[in-house]
């Protein structure tokens, strides 16, 4: 359940970080909307203010024209004076064709000429929301303070073609401008907010629903890695018993040709005391092999890591091995005991049962006066421990079965030996290689990776 802690705050963070994330895309969305929509707004006012004029220009300028005199700009001017003021005018500037100021209504207003990025083609607006921001306009009054709403509208003086170019400068009431922006900002705000509320409640349950499902995912994994490493100890545990009833064979059956005889009431008195030495050897063999797989169900079952030095485990079953090699005549060696070279403790426990059926078999496959040696060769990362016996070889079936199980042709054989300890190998996280046999030996090379806390040296003799 703990480790289940930073999972949940990995996919909190993830969360809240998708949701200021798209919070943020929706106001830099609506940043430039707004302005958009503002300038829209301020557009249509220029255009509609520009209407008015032009029917203002026409209308007082039509008697002028009637007299058969060209009209001026200061004809203009006065046409758009006298006309009926609109319902939202404060003040109004009128300015020649260099930007000069020619009239102004009423004389209180500020006075300035008019900025050159205003004397354009088209009607402009601007929204002023204090009087600051309209460039300090000089009234007095409930509206001198704003908000205002600027309009510059370019006349033209005579004919279109030709005429002078003069504009009129207006300031209207805001507030009907102010209420129309606001209204705007209010239902894009409303529409923001619910995009935002529709969008992050399908983000946060997306999301959601996505680390869910990768939580019970994880689930899963974790419990088929859990099942994966049952599966991989009860094969274990099932190698380690086909190894105790192979290794418990023939024992077993020597044990009981020595019971018959004795219950047959007719032992022989010369070989009496023979029988009781390899009654009492096997039993030592049975006591020992019992041992060795208890040990290593323990380390199946404790999960424990811990470092053993192979060269002990080695010297080890050959002493266990010797006396049976003795009594055949056959020579048994042991090099590189110096050795320094460790392997976990379960990896050891069952390479020793599979070692120790490698050197019984190459005990029973020599002739007296023929020897076994085991050695230990460093090899990278890991360490080989070779046996090498001087026996005739592998029966060429033995050889092409290539560590599958075969009929055996010893008197009471299984033909499992070789198989139960290339599995033994496999499960302990090693290899049994045949390096070579014929009828000048045969070579066994076990190797086990060494424990990650040993040294690396070149070579281990």
């Amino acid at each position: 359940m703990r480790s289940s802690n930073p999972n949940r705050h990995l996919s909190l963070a993830v969360i809240v970080g998708s949701v200021v994330l798209f919070s943020g895309m929706i106001f830099g969305v609506m940043v430039p909307v707004r302005q958009a929509l503002h300038d829209q707004v301020l557009r249509r006012e220029a255009a509609a203010l520009e209407a008015v004029v032009e029917i203002q220009r026409e209308v007082g300028t039509q008697d002028v024209r009637d007299l058969g005199v060209a009209v001026e700009a200061l004809d203009v001017f006065y046409a758009l004076l006298e006309s009926p003021r609109l319902d939202d005018l404060v003040a109004m500037q009128l300015f020649g064709a260099e930007g000069e100021v020619a009239l102004v209504v009423p004389d209180t207003a500020f006075v300035e000429e008019l900025p050159v990025a205003q004397q354009v083609m088209q009607p402009t607006a601007q929204y002023h929301p204090t009087k600051q921001t309209a460039g300090g306009l000089g009234l007095a009054g409930e509206a001198a303070d704003g908000p205002w709403l600027e309009v510059v509208v370019p006349v033209t003086v005579g004919a279109a073609a030709e005429g002078e170019r003069v504009w009129a400068r207006y300031w209207l009431d805001g507030r009907p401008v102010a209420a129309e922006l606001a209204e705007v900002d209010r239902r894009l705000w409303w529409q923001v907010g619910l995009s935002m509320l529709g969008g992050n409640v399908i983000l946060i349950a997306g999301l959601g629903w996505t680390f869910r499902r990768l939580a019970r995912q994880q689930e899963d994994l974790a419990r088929a890695n859990r099942e994966l490493l049952l599966n991989s100890k009860t094969a274990a545990i099932g190698a380690i018993s086909a190894h105790l009833m192979h290794g418990l064979k023939n024992p077993l059956a020597g044990l009981e040709g020595f019971i018959a005889a004795g219950e047959s009431g007719q032992p022989d008195p010369a070989s009496e005391g023979e029988a009781w030495r390899l009654a009492a050897e096997t039993t030592r063999r049975v006591r020992s092999l019992i041992n060795g797989v208890m040990d290593v169900l323990r380390e199946e079952t404790s999960g424990v890591d811990y470092a053993v030095p192979i060269a002990e485990v080695v010297a080890e079953l050959l002493a266990q091995t010797k006396p049976a090699a003795e009594a055949a005549g056959v020579e048994v060696n042991f090099t590189g005991a110096a050795g320094k070279e460790e392997v976990a403790g379960r990896s050891a426990a069952l390479a020793r049962l599979a070692l120790g059926n490698l050197i019984d078999n190459a005990v029973a496959a020599v002739d007296s006066g023929g020897s076994v040696t085991v050695g230990l060769t460093r090899q990278g990362d890991d360490v080989c421990i070779r046996v090498v016996d001087t026996g005739p070889g592998l029966p060429p079936r033995v050889r092409e079965a290539e560590f599958v199980p075969v009929t055996s042709q010893k008197p009471g054989g299984a033909g499992l030996g070789l198989a139960l300890s290339h599995e033994l190998l496999r499960h302990a996280g090693g290899e049994l290689q045949l390096e070579s046999t014929g009828t000048s030996g045969t070579a066994f090379c076990l190797t086990l990776p060494v424990h990650a806390a040993t040294p690396t040296p070149s070579s281990v003799s």
